[in-house]
């Protein structure tokens, strides 16, 4: 049965075509990192791959409750285009109305992440009391632009994940093995029932050389993630019908079966998906085209 219309999923991609001449990849810590990760890009609309304007695709965007602004973690040129669509987003939206969700804090730092925001600590005690490093490892530099032009913008910021302590205990032991406390951390409901995204996280693992066997166990765990996501940008959402968020999250996290199906089982209003492509000339983009994973 089709997504209702209020429902429905677009996927948008982004395609970054890298120059003749390939820059070397800037240093996450230089100053001018997302300046010097820019490049020239087209937007495609899936299915079909038809080009669309830049500033079509804002105005899109910005009409839309959710958008999931995917990201391979440690490219550089992704977070810049993340960036240049948030200053879109923030430009278009209502003083107040616009949340940043983030995949990289999780739930329990909420309280952690207001302080932040409200200039209540600086960003060395942020980051310790997030457990940035151990939590999510990456180089802050990547994301110290979006968050900063959140605050600039008076944008919430949003933990969206769910426990690391959880996650890895489903991936090990599976859901079965929560406690009912454990249990109680996560969403009421885990849809763990869709042959597409089940068959989209086969798919994507298959080089993680999963044994069969524990195959459930971190199928359960990505659902985990999945649906904790989708319901802490969801609650933000219900706060008001003018309310929007973007999410910053890895391009799996960003399918529409993922975060953008499970939050529109939970809101009313469309939900868009961001997918950044480095074309390599070499025919990836017509792979994306002649088999696009959206439901729109």
């Amino acid at each position: 049965m089709g997504i209702p219309r209020r429902r429905r999923l677009h996927w948008t991609i982004l395609l970054l075509a890298l120059p003749a001449c390939h820059a070397a990849t800037p240093h996450p810590r230089d100053p001018g990192n997302l300046a010097a990760a820019a490049l020239p890009f087209r937007v495609l609309r899936m299915p079909g791959g038809q080009e669309v304007t830049f500033d079509e695709l804002s105005r899109t965007l910005s009409e839309a409750r959710a958008v999931c602004l995917g990201e391979s973690h440690n490219n550089p040129h992704h977070h810049w285009l993340q960036h240049r669509l948030l200053e879109e987003l923030g430009r278009r939206s209502p003083p107040g109305s616009l949340a940043l969700g983030m995949e990289m804090f999780q739930r329990p730092f909420q309280g952690v992440l207001d302080d932040f925001s409200s200039g209540k600590l600086d960003e060395v005690v942020f980051l310790s009391r997030t457990g940035w490093k151990k939590r999510w490892g990456f180089d802050y530099a990547f994301y110290r632009p979006m968050i900063e032009l959140a605050r600039k913008l008076g944008s919430p910021l949003l933990a969206l994940n769910a426990p690391a302590e959880l996650t890895r205990k489903i991936a090990k032991e599976g859901l079965a093995a929560l406690s009912s406390d454990e249990r109680a951390a996560l969403p009421e409901v885990l849809d763990l029932a869709s042959e597409r995204h089940r068959g989209f996280f086969r798919v994507a693992t298959k080089d993680h050389k999963i044994a069969e066997e524990d195959f459930d166990k971190y199928y359960g765990a990505q659902v985990a993630w999945d649906e904790t996501m989708a319901e802490s940008a969801a609650r933000w959402l219900a706060g008001g019908p003018t309310r929007r968020v973007a999410i910053l999250a890895g391009t799996a996290h960003c399918h529409p079966t993922a975060i953008p199906a499970r939050i529109a089982k939970r809101v009313t209003g469309t939900v868009l998906s961001v997918r950044p492509v480095i074309d390599d000339g070499e025919g990836n983009v017509a792979s994306l085209i002649a088999a696009p994973e959206s439901d729109f």
